[in-house]
């Protein structure tokens, strides 16, 4: 619990181009005799792992301390031994629901700087080249998809929250 604590800790602390970064230096020929991953992205499934990696890596962390910190809040309520008691399973964890659907569409968004580090053709590259070129109408494009994107995921949760529990109204604001 020591060492994932600590794991954790660190994955919340950096950003996914450092991740990227770190990744690249030390699996990708940074370390003398160390090539396990290739360095520039060439669409072969070994090519997806480190921004696989380095996207996931936050998110899995962030995850993970939430959801320890739930279950470690909740797990010793007398609501749960009772439930418990009666037979009900628990495992529907609402605030991880909450967390999942905007996470998708900001690893999205962070991830128009790794694949900047990986030399990913994608919408990352079409983005940065836009605001170094000032090409405003593609800026507020993809500005306004990503946005969108956003918008389209928390709708996406709160619909989710109805399958979860089914007790959840919401046709008046969740009430």
């Amino acid at each position: 619990d020591s060492l994932l604590r600590i794991i954790c800790t660190l994955g919340i602390s950096m950003p996914g181009f450092v991740v990227a970064t770190i990744l690249l230096h030390t699996l990708c020929g940074g370390i003398p005799g160390v090539k396990v991953f290739p360095a520039l992205f060439d669409g072969t499934a070994k090519s997806y792992v480190l921004p696989c990696l380095a996207l996931g890596f936050y998110p899995m962390c962030y995850l993970s301390r939430q959801t320890r910190t739930a279950m470690l809040d909740s797990i010793n309520q007398e609501y749960i031994k009772t439930a418990r008691a009666k037979g009900l399973k628990n495992g529907k964890m609402i605030p991880v629901i909450t967390y999942l659907g905007p996470q998708i569409a900001f690893t999205l968004c962070g991830g128009l700087v790794v694949e900047q580090v990986f030399s990913i053709p994608g919408l990352g590259r079409y983005f940065i080249q836009s605001i170094q070129n000032r090409d405003y109408p593609l800026i507020m494009g993809t500005t306004i998809f990503l946005a969108t994107f956003i918008i389209i995921m928390n709708l996406v949760v709160d619909l989710c929250y109805k399958l979860v529990d089914p007790r959840i109204n919401l046709a008046n604001g969740g009430h």
